[in-house]
């Protein structure tokens, strides 16, 4: 089973935008990732640092259509693999598999225009495999922090 809900132009579309007035406006970009990057382009804030966003989705973006699939003593396997909690999902739930390949180029799009206002973000997740955003190390974000508190 593979149902895709809303407008059809959502998973076909490869016209991408981002909204710079997030209270007048904020676009999908098939990810709330995608709609935090807005509002802290809004908000003014630069740099920004990606944390815990893994962009691994296993086998199931190779398996399946971007859209809803039923969890599936089959499937089962795949789909607890994307979540960090194992056995999060149980056979009869119903799973969103995602359209990374519309996020990926949605994350072009928000590097893209944080760079043109000479903003940056930066991925600081641990791990991941998300190639778009600079990497900078997860640790290194606290190291004044330690110091100044006598940590190291």
């Amino acid at each position: 089973m593979n149902a895709r809900v809303g407008d059809e132009r959502y998973w076909n579309d490869i016209g991408i935008q981002f909204s710079e007035d997030f209270g007048e406006i904020v676009y999908l970009g098939s990810s709330i990732i995608y709609i935090a990057l807005q509002l802290a382009f809004y908000l003014g804030c630069s740099p920004v640092y990606l944390v815990g966003l893994d962009f691994d989705y296993g086998s199931l973006g190779q398996e399946h259509e971007p859209g809803k699939i039923e969890v599936t003593q089959e499937n089962f396997h795949a789909v607890n693999q994307v979540h960090h909690i194992s056995d999060y999902h149980r056979v009869g739930d119903m799973f969103g598999v995602p359209n990374y390949i519309l996020q990926e180029k949605a994350y072009q799009v928000a590097k893209d225009r944080y760079a043109l206002h000479g903003r940056e973000v930066f991925n600081a997740t641990v791990g991941g495999k998300l190639p778009v955003f600079d990497r900078v190390d997860f640790d290194s974000l606290f190291e004044g922090e330690a110091k100044k508190n006598g940590s190291i």
